[in-house]
């Protein structure tokens, strides 16, 4: 709930773990780059830290790739001493957002109202993808959770008390086992963007992509979830009566 008491503020949700940790881990890494490369930037190359370029599993000079050494010859420049440093979130590192398009393929029984969800394509695009596995796994969590938004969930509070009347699973539905679709996840790979994240955005496009799969089935229009059957029913009983 809101206060007006205080500034403009966005919402809890969003997945911005992943956006807001990771400049703070890059600035980190780099300056560990940075001590490292000033151990011996001088001594062995004769110049600044800035001057060295790692890649490849190399260190060397940027002006003369020519000049440098191993990664694990660069390490050993260490000794016994350990490498300590301190890095923060800084801007420009990371960005956020993670824009989601999702197709469903839906059956409606225009007798009883039942509609049954028989494919979802998810397209997501979260930057880089570090763990690829983990990623779709997430994705696969959010679309059937977007499918019990969309079909069975409904919190039924009571109006003068003010309390939830069906606070457990004998009357709260959600979604089974027999349920879940086909689920195919699509990657818009961009790594550009850098470390963004994904869990709660494929929630979101779910339940639309379902009323709109409903619709374009039987021609009757659900304005609000859960598109459970007494609501197509009365949906297609409007379009009956033009």
């Amino acid at each position: 709930i809101g206060d007006t008491n205080y500034p403009p503020s966005g919402g809890s949700g969003g997945s911005t773990t992943c956006s807001s940790v990771s400049p703070a881990v890059k600035n980190t890494v780099q300056m560990a780059k940075l001590k490292l490369f000033d151990t011996f930037a001088s001594s062995i190359f004769g110049v600044s830290p800035h001057d060295l370029e790692a890649k490849g599993g190399k260190v060397f000079v940027k002006s003369d790739p020519a000049k440098g050494m191993t990664w694990q010859q660069a390490a050993a420049q260490l000794g016994d001493e350990p490498l300590i440093v301190q890095g923060q979130w800084v801007p420009g590192y990371s960005s956020s957002g993670v824009p989601t398009v999702q197709f469903v393929e839906a059956e409606v029984n225009t007798a009883t109202g039942v509609v049954k969800v028989i494919r979802v394509v998810a397209v997501n695009s979260s930057g880089l993808i570090m763990n690829p596995l983990l990623w779709e796994s997430q994705v696969n969590g959010g679309v059937l959770m977007g499918i019990g938004y969309g079909l069975y969930e409904e919190r039924i509070m009571d109006p003068r008390a003010g309390y939830m009347v069906n606070p457990n699973l004998e009357a709260y539905r959600v979604i089974g086992a027999m349920d879940i679709p086909e689920i195919e996840v699509v990657a818009y790979d961009q790594p550009e963007r850098g470390v963004i994240g994904i869990g709660e955005p494929p929630i979101i496009p779910t339940a639309p992509a379902i009323a709109n799969a409903v619709f374009n089935a039987c021609g009757a229009r659900v304005r609000a979830i859960p598109v459970t059957p007494d609501k197509v029913l009365a949906a297609l009983a409007e379009v009956r009566e033009g």
